[in-house]
């Protein structure tokens, strides 16, 4: 009796057991339904400390020497400041002060071209390793752009920038550009016409010249009430004269390595000047050169234009000698001349059976004339009476070419001319017998 009462009690404590194994978790869920469990981490990440973005250092010397009077942060891509004659912060001299930049910033692979411009000097490092040594002592040295120009590995590397302000103007800005990606121009266009916010289209482009009409660059971009900027650094082989144009239906602007500063530009048809070109002459020392153009469209059509083309010296001709008929190879030499125009022609040259310099042979050598014109806006007419032939260029355009020889002949092109500063180009061979070029221009 006593073993069939302890066979049913561990039957029935059994099936109490299981019953309470498969009710309970259910129970208990359904109870904690809601509610969070905490389970402590036993091997927690520590939350990233955010990039606070530039770090920079006023020194008030010229050398980064002892303790910096200002540390401060800035999270922009990168520097560009314009401080004028005034002091960058509180407590840092406006004159004899020097600072650093510095910053781990992520690149892509590829082939980069970076510009330190500077007012007055500065160096760049790229992962300790100087790439750029503008630091030389001297006084005030104006604005000047260095390039350093590699490939730099995907991921993050070090930027730091070294400056220096001896007097007056203050400035010091980095530009970069990936060239596998703008072997040309970078290009911005916004959603607005005032050039701000961010683009909502960047693209590469290998001239600047655009017929949008009534429509726009992209379909991102509306029709009307957008705005472009365009930013590439040039390089100068030649210093001299520098003849820059600019169309902008309805308005543009450039600047040549100089901040943009709206108040501050070289050529300025900013506040609309529909289907006008300005043109303006800078005088460049050889060396690399940042150049911004700024465009705005409002209504109607949208039309923009930008071009450079080299003007020759201060005054008067650059001319370069060819010892062949056609340009070729190097000039066997290169000089300023100041012809000075007879009563009728600007240029006139009568060799007969000689050569124009002893580095050329009499017969089959050329020559290249190069100039700038100041011309008011309309049309013109130049002309050449040659033996044997030319090509005349303005502003970059082949107008005549009469290079196949034209034995005492003249020759007439008739252009419209656009803005008052214009680059002009005469090629002039000879082939045999006489030598002779005479060379003007009228307004019709």
């Amino acid at each position: 009796m006593d073993q069939r009462k302890n066979t049913r009690l561990w039957f029935w404590g059994t099936f109490a057991l299981a019953l309470m194994l498969i009710v309970l978790p259910t129970g208990i869920a359904n109870a904690l339904e809601g509610y969070q469990i905490f389970i402590p981490e036993l091997h927690k990440d520590p939350t990233p400390t955010p990039d606070p973005g530039w770090k920079i250092e006023y020194f008030n010397n010229l050398d980064l020497s002892g303790s910096a009077v200002l540390t401060t942060y800035a999270d922009v891509t990168a520097p560009a400041y314009d401080w004028g004659e005034n002091a960058p912060a509180s407590g840092v001299n406006a004159d004899y002060f020097s600072a650093r930049m510095s910053r781990n910033v992520t690149f892509e692979a590829g082939n980069y071209q970076i510009c330190l411009s500077m007012d007055d000097m500065g160096r760049l490092w790229i992962d300790g390793t100087l790439v750029i040594d503008q630091w030389a002592t001297g006084s005030d040295r104006g604005i000047q752009t260095k390039v350093w120009e590699g490939y730099l590995s995907g991921g993050s590397h070090e930027i730091v920038i070294e400056y220096r302000d001896y007097t007056k103007e203050a400035r010091v800005r980095l530009v970069w550009f990936n060239k596998d990606v703008y072997s040309g121009w970078k290009a911005e266009y916004f959603n607005n016409d005032s050039v701000s916010g961010d683009p909502v289209l960047v693209q590469n482009e290998t001239t600047l010249y655009h017929d949008w009409n009534d429509g726009s660059p992209s379909s991102a971009i509306n029709n009307d009430y957008f705005s472009a900027r365009y930013t590439k650094a040039v390089y100068i082989e030649d210093g001299g004269m520098y003849v820059f144009q600019v169309m902008g239906d309805d308005g543009a602007r450039v600047w040549i390595d100089s901040w943009t500063d709206p108040s501050d530009p070289s050529i300025d048809c900013w506040e609309g000047n529909p289907s006008t070109t300005i043109s303006n002459v800078e005088i460049l020392d050889p060396g690399w050169y940042l150049i911004t153009v700024e465009y705005h469209e409002f209504t109607s059509s949208a039309e923009f234009a930008f071009s450079q083309t080299y003007g020759a010296t201060t005054y008067g001709y650059r001319v370069e000698y060819y010892d062949n008929a056609n340009l070729e190879g190097d000039p066997v030499l290169v000089q300023d001349e100041y012809p000075e125009s007879t009563s009728q022609y600007d240029l006139e040259y009568i060799w007969t059976n000689g050569s124009p310099v002893d580095a050329v042979s009499d017969d089959y050598f050329s020559m290249r004339w190069t100039h700038t014109l100041e011309l008011a806006p309309g049309s013109y007419t130049f002309r050449a009476h040659i033996d044997d032939g030319c090509r005349i260029y303005i502003d970059g355009r082949l107008i005549l070419d009469a290079w196949e020889g034209k034995s005492m002949s003249w020759v007439y092109a008739t252009t419209e001319l656009y803005g008052d500063d214009h680059a002009l180009v005469l090629e002039y061979n000879e082939l045999a017998g006489d030598a002779h070029v005479t060379f003007d221009w009228y307004k019709n």
